[in-house]
């Protein structure tokens, strides 16, 4: 992952989310399973590299946001992977780690072999990680939560469901679903959707938690249909709308939903002229990978969308549906696709839109996808 990122912010977050609603004393040890854990601020104070190669940073501890406060002062030690896909505890050696280089860091425990060596991830790195502003606020939150007790908690956590900060949004709904015996944690999230003052962040984690928790049932449920509503109706700006495109996507969540619960969503956001043009084509760039991640080039539901989306007033909605079509046209012979990606109907269609068509480029992105069908 980009920037050191090495473990997600909000599968960190959620770790804390779950473990301090235990502890009613500030600065108490988050324990899980009989591990400890730490979120900390730190420092590189040195980059060694030993004499067959191998890079090692030293990492100095500022301060210490959750967990046990003896880490604070201490430094520790991080193998620095410089090639591929850097291991357990590595640090991401790409940017080259710098001496005075802040990040967080989160303890993740002790080796299995080794108890008494921690494990350490590298989060976010402040000279290379985009919104690293906003990781920090994250961590300055959990210092706070880890702080109260747990009615305290609770009630903060559902404030944080409005919050700016996608990540810190995201926090509140993790700790309130941790909590699934509170009956008021579980009213608000049900309430969630229909929430006027919740955010985009905070309905995408509530819905990626549900699908994983009831599947099927939460799909067909009202409360999902009220979330789509509100990523697909209300006007969103552009950092929000390309994360609630990558979102219905579903990635990975095969097993729970059908390709029509995920692919009219995103034609319905990439159809909504609310919408910024690049959170449009965002959602059409989805819709590619949806078609992608199901082998479904020439489906009604992928290609008729897309169609729409060609005849669309933005040039730049126009173009990327034309070029969308392009890229899933293939031709006869193919391993996946025999006879082809679409159909002689389909063809045809593509052959009337681009008869009626006079913009260049949208007009050589149909042309392409009509000759890749023969």
């Amino acid at each position: 992952m980009r920037s050191g990122l090495r473990l997600t912010l909000v599968s960190a977050a959620l770790l804390f989310a779950s473990t301090a609603v235990a502890q009613s004393d500030a600065g108490a040890s988050l324990t899980r399973g009989g591990e400890d854990y730490a979120l900390v601020l730190a420092e590189i104070t040195a980059v060694e590299k030993s004499p067959d190669g191998f890079k090692t940073v030293k990492v100095k501890v500022l301060r210490v946001y959750a967990g046990q406060g003896k880490w604070k002062g201490t430094t520790f030690e991080q193998g620095v992977c410089e090639q591929g896909s850097p291991g357990v505890g590595s640090f991401m050696g790409e940017p080259p780690p710098e001496p005075g280089e802040r990040g967080l860091w989160l303890n993740i425990g002790s080796h299995e072999n080794n108890p008494n060596v921690p494990i350490w991830e590298t989060l976010g790195r402040a000279k290379h990680t985009p919104d690293f502003p906003r990781c920090v606020e994250w961590a300055e939150t959990i210092e706070r939560l880890a702080g109260l007790k747990p009615p305290e908690r609770l009630k903060a956590a559902r404030d944080l469901c409005g919050h700016r900060n996608p990540r810190v949004a995201e926090l509140g709904v993790e700790l309130l679903y941790a909590e699934a015996d509170d009956a008021a944690s579980r009213e608000f999230l049900k309430a969630l959707p229909a929430n006027c003052e919740a955010s985009r962040a905070a309905l995408v984690r509530l819905d990626r938690f549900l699908i994983v928790r009831d599947g099927k049932d939460w799909v067909a449920s009202d409360g999902r249909k009220a979330v789509l509503a509100r990523f697909t109706t209300e006007a969103m700006t552009e950092e929000e709308g390309r994360a609630v495109a990558r979102h219905l996507r579903l990635n990975g969540f095969q097993k729970r939903v059908t390709l029509t619960d995920v692919a009219p969503p995103l034609a319905a956001l990439a159809a909504n002229g609310k919408q910024p043009e690049r959170v449009r084509v965002a959602a059409i760039d989805q819709l590619v990978s949806v078609s992608n991640d199901w082998t479904a080039h020439g489906s009604s539901v992928i290609f008729d969308p897309l169609v729409g989306l060609a005849k669309d007033e933005v040039a730049g909605v126009r173009r990327s549906a034309a070029a969308a079509l392009a890229e899933l046209s293939v031709p006869r012979g193919s391993p996946k696709f025999p006879n082809g990606s679409f159909t002689a109907p389909q063809v045809t269609v593509l052959r009337k839109l681009l008869a009626e068509e006079n913009d260049t480029e949208v007009a050589k992105a149909l042309r392409a996808a009509i000759d890749k069908s023969k």
